[in-house]
């Protein structure tokens, strides 16, 4: 059997020459018939032979010398181009004259071998390898794929050298090993081998090279392909590896030569996913109690095949303010367990919040992560996720603007007080507020007015009700509401005077009085024990609270606050009083709220929707912003955040808010929220002020000025 390569144009079969000039004939306008069986299974692709178009082996082809270009006895005749594809052939082949002699057949047999790679017709693939995890240990499936001119496998070549000569990429997003510099390569021979630069190239093998003329080998990934996407973030991207491989020469005897000198080139596009991206979750900061404000972040950790991965810990990056851990950010060994661990929640906290934060308009908040872990010898780092980032993270790194940001929460990163909200704006003179810290405004303290202005109006208004007035109650230490029911059918107007402090209870659910009413308290405080309301069938009542003290100089005043009972849900009505308003359980009116929130079970939990209106010496956030090492009261400043916190209207009622019942999660608080249980109100604080203008529209009695009322 003869071996033959497939070179420049093509192969040519020689007759014996001895045919044509031993028997005297004419031989030039005498038939040549060939019979062709090709390799069994092959059919593709077609090719010509003598110009015609061979489909399917067997086949025939019968021609005359002279188109085969014999034009005398020592002419050869040659069958050019018709052994494209490499394979085995039995060619027989027949001379016959006009007379139909024959000379005897003759068989050749050609085993045909694939010639040298053609650059054109050979590269590296598969077009794109994307969807990979950069763990180290998932893999790529690449080759060098070798075809000669005529598109026939280069079989007998099982390795090459080979190297790729792009650089790193600018953009990386990879704070320790790059990704270019992290590729790996697998080969029949060898793991892990470091993919080399031109200078540099390798020799990869494929022992078990099957008859498809690729050199097989497998491309794995220790960092991802992320770029930078602004500061802080990262993005998935794909990258584009120019890879190239020079392969040896055919000879032609179709055996390689040993001589590398072919280098086919190719571009392949990549992209390796990062193993793990930590979103966070629960991002809204919650001042809680003495833990000053704090936020679950839940961090997920994405990618099920981990591979190589070892000694993961993650990290936190973080600015204005700085963020602490609370715990341990994650498990020291999570893959040393039995179950690896894929989802872990870690606590962090503004750092400093303890004693208290100045909130302003140049306060932002903005959390990122970074996750950190070793593939053998190599550590990995890169941006994992962030949140609250879009006006933070640089020129174009808003998040919003790239759908492939790995880790991002779109969600804001808030301050959330879980505690009062006044709708509709401050009562009073908002210079004199403070906003709650989300709003971002400044740090000014004074909830209602802070000069004595409006104070003046309620005591003269108290003063000229006062006179020739018959509802005046003077004679006990302390009162229930419901003894003034018959009052207020007759006046509009009942006033409680008290030598040293009393008490006016409101000691169940009631409906306020028909018209526009006002109780007036002198030197005495006001317990509510019950739901308030006004009759829906009525809609122009409306009833005032006034508390004032004869005695200014008492600070914090003993008297003219109002106490609310933990279980009240709903108040309604215009309120104004010299001391503050607060939620406690005492059973003697005790100046502060009730205890911190620790869980649901303690504490005062139950949401509590106020309709009206409110002046009272409270702070809005009095407790929680401070400035230079102080906190503030109605009255001036503190070191002891416990006592500005008596009067900070955030800790009227405190809880975190959850409205899925029965989710499996701690916090559920369907049955906390006003004003029915079981049926939440939109606003999801515990304690909402929700201004509904009766004070001007239909002013009780004591609050004319309406010009101060809004």
């Amino acid at each position: 059997m003869k071996k033959c390569s497939l070179l420049g144009f093509g192969i040519a079969i020689f007759l014996p020459a001895i045919a044509f000039a031993s028997s005297g004939i004419d031989w030039s306008a005498s038939m040549m018939q060939v019979d062709f069986e090709r390799p069994a299974g092959i059919s593709e692709p077609d090719f010509e032979c003598f110009g015609n178009t061979i489909e399917n082996p067997p086949f025939q082809v019968t021609e005359t010398l002279a188109n085969l270009g014999y034009d005398n006895d020592t002419s050869d005749p040659s069958i050019d181009n018709c052994f494209q594809q490499a394979g085995d052939y039995t060619v027989t082949i027949t001379l016959i004259d006009n007379a139909g002699n024959t000379t005897s057949e003759e068989a050749l047999y050609f085993q045909m071998a694939p010639s040298d790679p053609d650059v054109g017709k050979s590269n590296v693939g598969p077009a794109n390898c994307t969807g990979i995890v950069a763990d180290g240990s998932t893999s790529c499936n690449l080759y060098i794929d070798l075809k000669d001119r005529f598109q026939n496998p280069v079989t007998q070549i099982n390795q090459a050298e080979f190297y790729s000569g792009t650089g790193e990429f600018e953009d990386d997003a990879n704070d320790e090993t790059r990704f270019r510099s992290g590729l790996r390569i697998q080969d029949s021979l060898a793991d892990n081998i470091p993919v080399p630069d031109g200078a540099n190239p390798i020799t990869i093998t494929d022992n078990n090279t099957p008859d498809d003329g690729r050199v097989h080998f497998s491309l794995k990934a220790v960092a991802p392909s992320i770029a930078k996407a602004g500061l802080h973030l990262a993005k998935r991207i794909a990258r584009v590896l120019t890879f190239s491989a020079t392969v040896e020469i055919i000879g032609e005897d179709g055996d390689p030569t040993g001589i590398p000198s072919i280098e086919i080139a190719s571009p392949l596009t990549v992209q390796f996913d990062p193993p793990f991206s930590l979103r966070p979750e629960g991002t809204s900061f919650v001042w809680n109690a003495e833990e000053g404000a704090q936020g679950d972040i839940v961090l997920t950790l994405g990618g099920l095949d981990i591979g190589e991965v070892d000694n993961l810990a993650g990290m936190l990056l973080s600015q204005n303010p700085e963020f602490e851990y609370l715990n341990e950010p994650l498990p020291e060994d999570p893959f040393g367990i039995e179950e690896r661990i894929i989802n872990h929640s870690t606590t962090v906290r503004p750092a400093g919040f303890n004693d208290g934060v100045v909130i302003n308009d140049n306060t932002s908040l903005a959390l990122t992560t970074e996750i950190e872990y070793q593939i053998g010898e190599l550590s990995v780092k890169y941006p994992a996720g962030g949140v609250g980032m879009a006006n933070f993270n640089g020129p174009g790194g808003d998040p919003s603007e790239h759908d492939d940001v790995i880790g991002y929460n779109v969600a804001p990163l808030n301050f959330e007080v879980v505690g009062a909200d006044i709708e509709g704006g401050i009562v009073g003179d908002e210079g004199q507020m403070v906003i709650q810290a989300v709003t971002g405004n400044d740090n000014t303290f004074q909830l209602g007015r802070a000069n004595t202005d409006f104070r003046q109006i309620i005591l003269e208004n108290t003063a000229r009700l006062s006179r020739g007035a018959e509802n005046i109650y003077d004679e006990n230490d302390s009162y229930d509401f419901s003894e003034f029911e018959l009052d207020f059918d007759e006046s509009d107007t009942v006033i409680v005077e008290f030598e040293n402090a009393g008490t006016i209870t409101i000691s169940a659910d009631t409906t306020l009085p028909e018209g526009r009413n006002t109780l007036i308290i002198k030197n005495g405080n006001l317990v509510i024990d019950g739901d308030v309301w006004y009759d829906d069938e009525r809609p122009e009542d409306s009833f005032g609270f006034i508390l004032v003290n004869d005695n200014q100089e008492v600070i914090p005043p003993a008297t003219g606050n109002i106490f609310i009972r933990p279980d009240v849900r709903n108040l309604v009505g215009t309120f104004y009083a010299d001391g503050g308003l607060m939620t406690n359980d005492s059973l003697e009116p005790t100046i502060a709220n009730g205890p911190p929130l620790e869980d649901l079970n303690t504490g005062h939990t139950i949401q509590l929707l106020l309709t009206g209106t409110l002046f009272t010496k409270n702070t809005l956030g009095g407790s929680l912003i401070v400035n230079d090492g102080n906190f503030f009261t109605p009255w001036g400043t503190t070191d002891n955040q416990f006592e500005a916190r008596k009067y900070d209207l955030h800790y009227i009622r405190r809880y975190i808010e959850d409205l899925n019942p029965d989710d499996g999660q701690n916090g559920d608080n369907l049955a906390f929220c006003a004003p029915i249980a079981g049926n939440c109100d939109e606003n999801k604080n515990a304690f909402v002020i929700r201004i509904d203008r009766k004070a001007s529209l239909f002013t009780p009695p004591g609050f004319g000025d309406q010009g101060t009322i809004r």
